[in-house]
């Protein structure tokens, strides 16, 4: 689950998961991320500064069941210890650092 308050950002994703097949697996949402009732989510993926990240972090807290994912990318959650941090590098080149936690 992704949420993207821009309308051109979440056409654009959406289309891409439905262009991979994967409508039933992932899905993004058009919405304010403070306002998004991520419990049912399983994965959460973030693209936000490490400020918003610490912002989110009581609505993860609070919010996501046990074993939740949640990936965030190049920027860190205060408090939390990755399970896992990952660089990957997409098809044109650039680069990201994906940080991943998995909720207790």
């Amino acid at each position: 689950m992704g949420v993207e308050i821009r309308s051109t950002l979440w056409k654009q994703s959406s289309e891409e998961i439905a262009q991979l097949g994967l409508e039933k697996r992932a899905r993004i949402v058009h919405d304010d991320m403070f306002e998004v009732d991520v419990g049912p989510a399983t994965v959460v993926t973030l693209y936000q500064r490490t400020a918003v990240n610490d912002r989110l972090r009581p609505l993860l807290e609070k919010r996501l069941r046990p074993g939740a994912r949640v990936v965030s990318v190049d920027f860190q959650i205060p408090d939390w210890t990755p399970t896992k941090v990952v660089r990957v590098r997409s098809e044109n080149g650039n680069e990201y650092k994906l940080f991943l936690y998995v909720r207790p």
